[in-house]
């Protein structure tokens, strides 16, 4: 046989004899084969050569070819110097001039590289299955056409279909008839344009039932930018779906309600705030929402307030009373009944609260009132204990006594009088002195009086009462108005003096007056002299041949100016700041444009903005994209999420602000100081959003209405 052929080829060739024996190795197979010197195994049993697993393979092979067939076949063998390679064998016989098989021919190629590409996309193919068949989603590729040649695990496994049954157009069987024809003809449009795709709808599971699923898929494109195959995802938002519905319809009768219902959670703060609550608080919806409750109402507890949600959250519910602060800073007391509830995995608490700040008050008043009830019937006993022994010190008879103690006892009542016309508040000294005068009668014409209308304080205005009606006494049995000649001048003058006045109260007889008076033996002078023990009065006594001059001095507090008292006002004007009021219905957009990286974000944007009753356009993230999008529509909003999209958040801005769209950008604290910059002139807001931090913006922004014809 001629080997110069043979040595020219690439691959490791080898003639063994028919037995299987090695007779030649051309150069490049002892190179591939690492073997050095080939006259080692020359003659040796070429199956012995391979690994113990697969010589039971060569064999056969070596005997297939000793019968005139032709074998091909791939094993793994190492070289002679212990080197891992995998080999593509092709084992034929090799026959004389007479057709007679004389030797075997065995080609090995080197497919080791080739192997190890196999076995990494096999592996790789078992990683792609195992993870798309364990995701929550039900996975699926479609061509540009819309047929579908591939679901994963999770589809199978929820419709019951079978892979065959569901490929091509198959998937149709699983849609709600009612919505199919309109998910059909929306997803071939979106493929035809290239676009990506989303939409909500119902799917059949394999007991007959049917599931909300949130469909998405992207395309894929050649170099050419063509859509070539589209990768998607359901996501199953059934429990979302009916969590939002059944919140919206909570919310619809909380604010269609007068009382006062608020709902709240202990982490996101106040998720509703009814017209009841604007009414009984004074705070909008805009002020309440997202606020923590107590905070907002400066709620003060019977507990302290850890211990009082602990209460609320292990019983379920708590009754009982409550004090509030109103916008206006007035106190508001409440009947509060507070009743945890579990919706979708969250708990909410929802607060209903009765004003009963009314009878609280009424409350309070009974009480005050009785308080000073009792300290003014003790205040006046004292009075009147300390009358009747001063009396009786300087009365002789008891008839005497009983003369004297009864006119003075008609000087306090006159004095109360008084008062009780004032409601206690205080009396006029006029008013006093007109009153002793009166209660007394005789005489009066000798006396004259003038000063301005001065308010004494209660306790003051019965020591001055008193006082007078003393000096009315003794000026009636000693003094001037015993004689036709003798006259009685009053007068008194305020001065202003720092933060009080000071009244000064002069009595002047004048005419012939008793000596007993003169000798200070009347119970009238020695009143006067106690007066000098009371705080903020001055009392003195002067005497002349045929005048007496009494002086009495008083500090009186000047009131102090301040603000009105503000009474709560239960029917205050109230105000509707609901979101269909503040944005009529002629208002334009009515869609929020969500400029996000990642759609697991974008989904609950989308769901906030549904729970406010607006659609969403999105996620996009490239500004070409943005900009296609904004001639399709007219947005109220566009919300930029910062995360994973910092470094274009320039270019994604400005393609916006071409639209004149408002724009909320939202992120970490961290990412809203990076870019700053950037975010100039931009409403920004911190993570997380939320629906009532979103529905403030939107009542935040200025109404703009729809475009007219042409």
């Amino acid at each position: 046989m001629h080997t110069g052929l043979l040595e020219a080829s690439p691959d490791c060739i080898k003639i063994l004899s028919v037995d299987g024996r090695l007779q030649f190795m051309n150069r490049n197979g002892r190179c591939l084969m690492e073997i050095d010197d080939f006259d080692q195994i020359s003659s040796a049993h070429w199956p012995d050569l391979w690994p113990r697993e697969y010589r039971d393979t060569i064999e056969q092979a070596i005997a297939t070819a000793r019968s005139g067939g032709v074998v091909r076949l791939s094993a793994p063998c190492p070289t002679a110097k212990g080197t891992p390679k995998w080999w593509d064998v092709f084992v034929s016989p090799i026959r004389d001039e007479t057709g007679a098989i004389v030797s075997i021919m065995s080609t090995s190629r080197d497919v080791t590289h080739l192997k190890a590409v196999e076995l990494s996309l096999k592996e790789s193919e078992q990683r792609f299955r195992a993870l798309a068949d364990t995701i929550p989603q039900l996975a699926w590729i479609s061509d540009p056409e819309g047929n579908i040649s591939w679901f994963n695990q999770r589809w199978l496994d929820y419709t019951g279909l079978s892979l065959e049954q569901s490929t091509g157009r198959g998937w149709r069987q699983a849609h709600d008839p009612e919505h199919l024809d309109r998910v059909a003809s929306r997803f071939l449009a979106v493929l035809e344009r290239g676009e990506d795709w989303e939409d909500t709808f119902p799917l059949r599971g394999r007991d007959g039932t049917y599931r909300w699923f949130l469909s998405r898929a992207r395309p894929l494109r050649n170099a050419t930018g063509k859509a070539v195959l589209y990768c998607g995802t359901n996501t199953d938002v059934t429990e979302q779906r009916e969590q939002s519905q059944r919140l919206r319809q909570l919310a619809r009768v909380v604010n269609m309600s007068h009382e006062a219902i608020l709902v709240w959670d202990r982490e996101g703060g106040i998720l509703n705030w009814n017209r009841g609550c604007v009414d009984l608080y004074g705070y909008t919806r805009h002020e309440a929402l997202g606020r923590i409750s107590h905070d907002l109402l400066a709620t003060q507890h019977p507990v302290p307030r850890a211990e009082f949600e602990r209460f609320l959250i292990e019983e379920g519910s708590w009754n009982g009373e409550l004090l509030h602060k109103a916008a206006d800073g007035s106190d508001v007391w409440v009947e509060s009944r507070q009743e945890l509830i579990r919706v979708g995995g969250r708990q909410v608490i929802l607060e209903t609260n009765r004003d009963i700040t009314e009878r609280r008050r009424a409350d309070n008043l009974r009480d005050l009132l009785l308080a000073e009830i009792n300290h003014r019937v003790k205040n006046t006993l004292a009075i009147v204990q300390s009358l009747a022994h001063q009396t009786a010190k300087t009365s002789e008879t008891v008839p005497q006594f009983a003369r004297r103690f009864d006119g003075r006892l008609h000087a306090l009542a006159g004095a109360h009088s008084i008062l009780t016309e004032s409601n206690w508040v205080g009396a006029p000294i006029e008013g006093l002195v007109r009153a002793q005068l009166v209660l007394h009668g005789e005489r009066t014409a000798a006396v004259s009086y003038e000063g301005e209308d001065v308010f004494l304080p209660p306790q003051v205005a019965v020591q001055m009462s008193l006082a007078i009606n003393e000096l009315t006494t003794n000026a009636l049995q000693h003094g001037a108005l015993t004689r036709p000649t003798g006259r009685v001048a009053i007068r008194w003058l305020v001065e202003p003096s720092e933060d009080l006045d000071i009244l000064s109260f002069e009595w002047v007889e004048t005419g012939t007056m008793h000596d007993s008076f003169t000798r200070g033996q009347g119970f009238g002078l020695k009143f006067l002299d106690r007066l000098n023990h009371l705080p903020s009065i001055k009392a003195e006594t002067k005497f002349e041949p045929d005048r007496l001059t009494a002086r009495i001095t008083i500090d009186i507090p000047r009131e102090q100016p301040g603000p009105a008292p503000v009474l709560f006002n239960f029917g205050r004007e109230r105000q509707s700041v609901a979101l269909h009021q503040a944005l009529p219905r002629n208002a334009e957009p009515d869609h929020v444009l969500i400029v996000q990286q990642q759609s697991p974000e974008a989904y609950r944007f989308d769901e906030m903005a549904g729970s406010l009753g607006f659609g969403t356009v999105g996620p996009v993230s490239e500004p070409a994209e943005i900009e296609r999008r904004l001639k399709g529509h007219h947005y109220l909003l566009a919300i930029v999420d910062l995360d994973g999209l910092e470094d274009k958040v320039g270019d994604l801005l400005a393609s916006i602000e071409t639209s004149k769209v408002p724009v909320m950008v939202v992120g970490s604290n961290s990412a809203l100081t990076r870019c700053s910059a950037e975010l100039s002139g931009h409403s920004r807001m911190a993570k997380p959003l939320t629906a009532e931090k979103l529905m403030g913006e939107l009542l935040a922004l200025p109404v703009r209405t729809k475009p007219g014809p042409g």
